[in-house]
C-alpha cells in the first residue's frame, strides 16, 4: 500500500500536464480536469474493488 501511496503521490501532480499532452494542445481546463477527476476516480475505485483480493493474498 505504501508503493501504491507513493507512485500515486508522485504522478497526481503530473497528471494534469499529461493529459493536457494527451489531448493536444487546443484542449480546455475544463476538459483537463475532467479528466484528471475521472482517472482519480477510477484509480480509488479499482483500489476499492482490488482490496480484497490483496488482503486474502497477503495474508498468506
Amino acid at each position: 500500500m505504501f508503493t501504491i501511496s507513493v507512485g500515486f503521490g508522485i504522478l497526481l501532480p503530473q497528471l494534469p500536464d499529461l493529459i493536457e499532452c494527451l489531448l493536444c494542445a487546443a484542449s480546455k481546463a475544463e476538459q483537463v480536469s475532467r479528466a484528471t477527476g475521472l482517472l482519480t476516480a477510477l484509480q480509488i475505485f479499482a483500489l476499492f474493488l482490488c482490496a480484497p483480493f490483496w488482503v486474502r493474498l497477503s495474508d498468506q
